[in-house]
């Protein structure tokens, strides 16, 4: 599951774990932390967050390989060096300004890794294609209690990953100071613009192209995207990423208007 899915099927701030599912438990407990950390934000707030997280990261992965190449150049740095989101994160902060979000305004590094933290649980909670995965194993004869043991592996590794972003998040939010707010400011890759990118992409669909399929309005779209904003997005597919945008926006206006019809019941 890529992380920028993570909460498809994982509500980040309501959603409970079960605490008989492997490693439940302890997972529960580190999203009861993180949501500690983000109890002035809503669902919505933090679903948009995630998904410039994800850009975050993407944008950032030259970045991170050649830290890695370094690493193995430099014996200081060998020991030092770990390839986990949470460390990627932390080595991207002074490249990236996260000002100026009308998504997700006055957002701080601290909620950013404890949103994190939340998009590991939520992706220890996919259960697809175990069945079919069961299915297919039986079928060549192989012994289809692997694939719990596989994903008891998984969901260790979800925890050990959303418990150091979790407390990464808990000891940057202990120790913020003045100076390290102001720190924030001045990235080279202004988050600001990338929202506002996104808000071009549903300003022109909702105006324009709600009739066409996700795909469809992709490709109308990214052609009328002004030239200082497609440098946002270096994925060799551009328009898929417009098509998944288009399909969460689709989802957000279902869910509300479930949401108020349900009310007026």
């Amino acid at each position: 599951m890529s992380l920028r899915d993570s909460f498809n099927q994982f509500a980040p701030l309501s959603d409970t774990i079960d605490p008989a599912a492997p490693f439940g438990f302890q997972l529960d407990l580190v999203a009861i932390r993180a949501r500690e950390l983000l109890n002035k934000r809503n669902e919505k707030q933090i679903t948009d967050a995630l998904d410039t997280l994800s850009w975050v990261l993407e944008e950032g992965r030259q970045l991170q390989e050649q830290t890695a190449l370094n690493a193995l150049d430099d014996e200081s740095d060998r020991d030092s060096y770990v390839l986990t989101d949470t460390n990627a994160l932390r080595l991207y902060m002074p490249y990236f300004d996260i000002q100026g979000q009308s998504s997700f305004p006055n957002a701080t590094w601290p909620e950013y890794f404890a949103i994190l933290a939340l998009a590991q649980i939520g992706a220890a909670q996919d259960e697809s294609g175990g069945d079919l995965m069961k299915e297919t194993l039986s079928s060549i004869g192989v012994d289809p209690e692997t694939v719990t043991s596989q994903r008891e592996i998984l969901r260790l590794d979800y925890l050990l990953q959303a418990t150091e972003a979790v407390a990464t998040a808990e000891l940057m939010a202990e120790k913020q100071s003045t100076h390290q707010q102001k720190s924030k400011k001045g990235g080279t890759r202004r988050a600001a613009k990338y929202d506002e990118l996104k808000s071009f992409v549903f300003s022109k669909w909702e105006d324009s192209f709600q009739h066409l399929s996700n795909r469809q309005a992709a490709k109308k779209i990214w052609p009328l995207v002004p030239d200082n904003l497609k440098g946002l997005l270096t994925t060799d597919d551009q328009e898929h990423r417009l098509e998944e945008w288009i399909g969460r926006q689709k989802n957000n206006i279902e869910k509300n208007e479930h949401r108020e019809g349900a009310a007026q019941k």
